[in-house]
């Protein structure tokens, strides 16, 4: 493999609040993330690893790594290994059966790099999963890569310089100000029902995916402003009602959805990091019943659930505190014993929303996103990944977990609500 230029590569450095939480929990049980992308038109194996080495050169956390030191992990940048890309035929696969074995293979974030690639080529079509280190990569990342990358394909050049330093310096003001508030000893209230984690990945990845037209995708929109509510509380709402009705043991008790937060808002206009590489989250875990059949009231419910999370002063606050947790050099066995105890969830819900994103590439048409898919590893959860690309809404739903495929069962209850 070819290694990356490191003429100009960022200083190493500390890892920031939301890195270090995904860092820990890494050690415990590999949690790296993917997105799907399938791509329309001709392209060589050759132009994709060419625009890979590209893709790294404007992204230089892609070929960091992860190095745990006395003063708690640091990114080293000026990885040892060029970004892998592995390459199958199309014909031989399905993108379902190629994200299983990059679910099923660990990405170490100590030897590095934090992202790899495969590549499932056609003669005419292709499918290409990205799959990065939760540490430094989120769905949006995802979304700014591929972006890049069919970019670099086509013989384009990406605009911008984006940036690879954590959100952290970017709020710090809002977050001293929160940790200034807390008690010495913040009272953090157990769950009902703690979780617990698996011991690794399990033998087959449960995969179902489905998509709404465009026109029922608007449907859903203009039913949402109807309800008084979103799109998301939608979704939310029928992937409980479906996992209540389908997913043994689910239908008696309260369903936890842990939902990430997006601090891109709260950057900046200045920080080209909104549009680069970063795990520029927050955690907000809610918890609801599936049992509700109105789903207009559901969607309401699990929105109004989750806005006080979205208030600056939460999550500031939320930064603050897991700051100062993390400040005490917690090791991994402690954290996920933490987040088990006080945040387990059953549900991992990321939605990407509309993506402003570019499908016509040169000759190239991105064709559909799917994903983003990632565990944190409690036994029992289901992630479901949105996203809405040209006005097409699309749902992943992975699992370790034997069971029901959910997709198909969220996507009737989305459409039996609009049809009314």
């Amino acid at each position: 493999m070819r290694t990356p230029n490191t003429s100009s590569l960022p200083a190493d450095r500390p890892l920031g609040v939301a890195e270090r939480f995904m860092w820990l929990m890494s050690r415990r049980f590999d949690n790296h993330a993917t997105l799907t992308a399938r791509v329309l038109g001709t392209t060589e194996v050759d132009r994709w690893r060419s625009a890979l080495d590209a893709l790294v050169r404007r992204h230089p956390l892609l070929t960091a790594r992860v190095e745990d030191t006395r003063t708690g992990p640091h990114i080293r940048f000026g990885a040892h290994r060029a970004v892998p890309l592995r390459v199958r035929e199309l014909s031989q696969s399905s993108w379902q059966d190629q994200l299983s074995v990059e679910m099923h293979t660990p990405l170490d974030g100590a030897e590095g790099p934090l992202l790899r690639v495969t590549l499932l080529h056609g003669p005419d079509s292709c499918v290409v999963i990205l799959a990065g280190h939760h540490a430094v990569v989120d769905g949006l990342s995802f979304v700014h890569l591929t972006r890049d990358l069919l970019t670099l394909v086509s013989g384009g050049t990406p605009s911008g310089t984006p940036a690879s330093d954590p959100v952290d310096p970017f709020i710090q003001e809002g977050v001293m100000a929160a940790a200034a508030l807390l008690p010495p000893e913040p009272d953090i209230v157990p769950s009902d029902l703690p979780g617990t984690f698996r011991d690794g990945p399990g033998k087959q990845l449960l995969v179902s995916a489905a998509e709404l037209t465009a026109g029922e995708t608007a449907a859903l929109r203009r039913w949402a402003r109807e309800e008084k509510t979103t799109v998301n509380g939608a979704v939310a709402a029928a992937v409980l009602a479906s996992g209540a009705a389908l997913v043994p043991g689910w239908e008696t008790r309260t369903l936890r959805v842990h939902t990430p937060i997006q601090l891109r808002q709260f950057l900046p206009s200045r920080a080209e990091g909104a549009e680069g590489v970063g795990n520029i989250l927050a955690p907000a875990t809610t918890g609801q019943p599936g049992t509700e059949r109105d789903l207009g009231t559901a969607a309401r419910s699990f929105t109004d659930g989750l806005a006080p999370f979205r208030e600056t002063a939460a999550v500031m606050g939320s930064f603050a505190l897991w700051g100062t947790v993390l400040g005490q050099g917690i090791g991994p066995a402690q954290m996920c014993d933490m987040l088990a105890a006080v945040a387990p969830h059953d549900v991992l819900l990321t939605n990407l929303g509309a993506l402003d994103l570019p499908v016509r590439y040169g000759e190239l048409t991105l064709d559909a996103l799917w994903g983003p898919s990632v565990f944190f590893g409690f036994e029992g959860e289901h992630t479901v990944g949105v996203n809405t690309l040209d006005g097409v809404l699309r749902l992943l739903h992975t699992s370790w977990s034997p069971g029901p495929a959910l997709a198909d069962a969220v996507r009737d209850r989305l459409l039996e609500a609009i049809a009314r």
